[in-house]
């Protein structure tokens, strides 16, 4: 059976409030990765590698290489830019394979930023465009689950 694994290195936020420190997210191959900012407060994606370029992060006996990469920016912020929270699964389906019989992980850089700083907030019919394109995902398998409606607020 196959350990899961889940690393995020940060920094706890404190509600209401922006920061420019990164966030270092990182899940190995076959597992989710969840991105969360406190409320009031969405994801600002920095950059999104997947592949393997370290023999260090999510240890693995089927490791060829440590030097192949692709970038998943566009996929992460597609999914998760702008929102309080995200879960991307499956990515490795949606990626491909940079380099085969090599065990990968994504990492996600972000930092939370108020809905401000992405030059508005988020209207009603916005929100609920959010709730018909997480249904849309699920009807079509997509390998998105989106975490949680943006009208809620977390405890």
């Amino acid at each position: 059976m196959a350990a899961r694994l889940l690393l995020t290195v940060g920094l706890v936020l404190l509600v209401g409030q922006a920061t420019s420190l990164n966030i270092r997210s990182i899940a190995c191959d076959y597992n989710s990765l969840r991105l969360n900012c406190n409320t009031g407060l969405a994801l600002n994606i920095l950059s999104s590698m997947y592949g393997r370029i370290t023999m260090d992060v999510c240890r693995h006996s089927s490791i060829h290489t440590t030097d192949c990469r692709t970038d998943s920016l566009s996929f992460a912020r597609s999914f998760c830019q702008a929102r309080q929270s995200c879960t991307l699964s499956h990515f490795h389906l949606v990626l491909g394979d940079p380099c085969p019989y090599t065990h990968k992980y994504l990492e996600v850089v972000y930092n939370c930023q108020p809905y401000a700083y992405f030059g508005r907030g988020l209207e009603d019919h916005e929100v609920d465009d959010m709730a018909r394109l997480a249904e849309e995902a699920q009807d079509s398998k997509l390998p998105v689950e989106y975490a949680e409606d943006m009208t809620k607020t977390t405890e």
